[in-house]
């Protein structure tokens, strides 16, 4: 019978002891662990707060619980569904770097310029995504080879239509983008300037 070092393609067993070997998968599982309860909660955290309270705005608290916990549990389900879906870890990577840079353009526009503003993350989404199609299909970057001439030219697309709709439209309000900033920036432990800055505006 192979031994668990002996086994193909088991680095960790193979590099390490016994013991070290238990003790790095135990804190791989935690951190997935980990990261996984984070995505359900913050999933299912803004689909009540972005799209329940848009349409029903007068809905309880106990509603809002139990439509959060019914979309945690789709979420989790679909996510088993992706994952088994896949053949191999690499697969999976392969699929985020597609998908991850995608959302993320309109995400560090918005953190890290305060000109962006709602339509052009939409722009940028709907740019990189007919990108990739376009980069996909009609030029035809495939597998690994293509994978950096495909997220290159998603990646400028988006970010080149976020950053032209942006502004060419209306930007957001100066006291939620106030609201915004102070509250990406206040450190954990320092919550009394959001309450400060509350106050002065209440006053104001």
């Amino acid at each position: 019978m192979a031994k668990l070092g002996d086994l193909p393609g088991q680095p960790l067993a193979q590099l390490l002891p016994a013991g070290f070997a238990g003790l790095m998968i135990a804190s791989i599982m935690a951190s997935v662990m980990d990261n996984g309860a984070v995505f359900v909660l913050t999933t299912s955290a803004l689909f009540t707060r972005n799209l329940l309270r848009t349409f029903r705005r007068k809905e309880s608290a106990r509603l809002e619980l139990l439509v959060s916990r019914v979309f945690s549990v789709v979420y989790v389900g679909g996510s088993i569904a992706l994952a088994l879906s896949f053949q191999d870890v690499p697969a999976a990577i392969r699929f985020m770097w597609n998908l991850v840079p995608v959302i993320g353009i309109s995400f560090w526009l918005g953190l890290w310029w305060r000109r962006a503003n709602r339509y052009g993350a939409w722009a940028s989404f709907l740019a990189a995504a007919v990108a990739w199609g376009v980069g996909l299909h009609g030029f035809g970057w495939r597998g690994d080879p293509g994978l950096p001439y495909l997220i290159t030219f998603y990646l400028l697309s988006g970010i080149g239509a976020g950053v032209v709709v942006s502004l060419l439209t209306k930007p957001e309000p100066e006291d939620r983008l106030d609201r915004f900033y102070l509250t990406v920036n206040t450190p954990i432990g320092q919550e009394h300037k959001l309450a400060k800055w509350e106050a002065r505006r209440a006053a104001a």
